[in-house]
């Protein structure tokens, strides 16, 4: 057998994980969870209430600064 079809033959025979049998073989328990991203409480509090009750003034992001006209 050469060289090159020796090679080809090892690369075919090697195990894929490290068993075989179960479920979901393989994967690592830290691909499987979320990572929780932290966010500030000033950032949530500023635009929570921009949509509910008095405060929505035409649009979905618009604030109290951004609204009307300034002068005549």
């Amino acid at each position: 057998m050469c060289l090159i079809c020796l090679f080809i033959v090892m690369q075919k025979s090697v195990m894929k994980y490290m068993t075989r049998i179960g479920q979901k073989t393989g994967t690592l328990n830290t691909s499987k969870n979320v990572q929780m991203i932290p966010m500030t409480v000033l950032l949530a509090t500023a635009y929570q209430n921009l949509n509910s009750g008095r405060r929505r003034m035409k649009g979905r992001n618009s604030s109290l600064v951004c609204v009307g006209n300034s002068g005549p």
